[in-house]
């Protein structure tokens, strides 16, 4: 039994270290491999009612449990990209007309609201400021 453990504990090993050597590791995967290596390496955990609390709160302090979420969170951050979009046309800004107000149209939409109507206000909700055509 004892060997059957050994060979257990030293397959997961080499499968974390797998693991943790991709670009983009399962969480849930190594999740997993470190709850089997806890319950390994302390037998006794799963006499206690509360043993899957126990183990999540064990491994979430796991420092590879830490090292991926910090990894992930960073990914995460460089992936966000912020689209403005016009709230004329509902397509993205791509040539900017900034309001006095701040808001931001599709230069050509703009132009167009501002000659169609006579007091062209922001068609942003909430905004009651005028838009004018800009001198450059």
């Amino acid at each position: 039994m004892e060997e059957h453990i050994l060979r257990r504990e030293e397959v997961l090993r080499k499968a974390k270290s797998m693991i943790m050597e991709t670009d983009d590791p399962s969480e849930e995967l190594l999740r997993k491999i470190l709850i089997h290596q806890e319950l390994l390496s302390n037998r006794n955990i799963i006499l206690n009612d509360d043993f899957y609390s126990i183990l999540n709160s064990k491994i979430s302090i796991h420092p590879e449990m830490i090292e991926l979420t910090n990894k992930k969170e960073q990914v995460e951050c460089v992936r966000m990209e912020r689209k403005l979009i016009c709230p004329i046309s509902q397509k993205e800004v791509v040539d900017a007309y900034i309001g006095d107000c701040g808001h931001v149209l599709e230069k050509k939409e703009a132009m167009k609201y501002i000659r169609n109507n006579s007091r062209a206000i922001c068609p942003q909700i909430g905004c009651n400021k005028i838009l004018v055509k800009k001198r450059r």
